[in-house]
């Protein structure tokens, strides 16, 4: 539950700033690269936050004399999911993503919300898709090779 709660916030301020950066940079689908290149700086904005709320939140206890080291092992984790599984999922899927992002489109019409242009529907849909496949890669990763002697502080239950 503390691993899809900071996840969840990341993903949002990930989704904020890619969506700011669009918005100022006026990107379209059109200029795909730009979205793609945009998507890598809102990505990596987030990566020191989250291996620090992940350390303070998520995997606790545990010898902190390791950090150097477990930082250097969390950002190459982090960064071949950004850069390697991500980036290669929203480059190939931007341009492809019509018919999902067609439907997301007339749902997002269907409320009433006419802010949203295509591009903008196109870039949130491929970036949810990216998203789900990098928390996957993020979490076996980071509980088998950072945070694997750590303890996953188990959520009480009130009955």
């Amino acid at each position: 539950m503390r691993f899809m709660l900071v996840g969840a916030c990341n993903t949002l301020l990930d989704f904020l700033l890619l969506n700011i950066l669009m918005v100022a940079t006026h990107a379209t689908v059109e200029r795909h690269a730009l979205i793609v290149g945009l998507n890598i700086v809102s990505a990596s904005t987030t990566v020191i936050i989250s291996f620090f709320l992940n350390r303070k939140f998520v995997f606790t206890t545990g010898d902190k004399s390791k950090m150097h080291h477990k930082l250097v092992v969390f950002m190459i984790i982090t960064l071949t999911g950004l850069f390697v599984v991500q980036g290669a999922i929203f480059a190939l899927l931007l341009t492809r993503l019509e018919v999902p992002a067609k439907f997301v489109s007339a749902a997002i019409e269907q409320l009433g919300l006419d802010f949203a242009t295509p591009s903008f529907i196109q870039a949130n849909t491929t970036k949810a898709l990216a998203t789900v496949a990098t928390m996957v890669w993020n979490y076996f990763l980071y509980k088998k090779f950072v945070f694997k002697e750590l303890r996953i502080e188990e959520e009480e239950l009130e009955v």
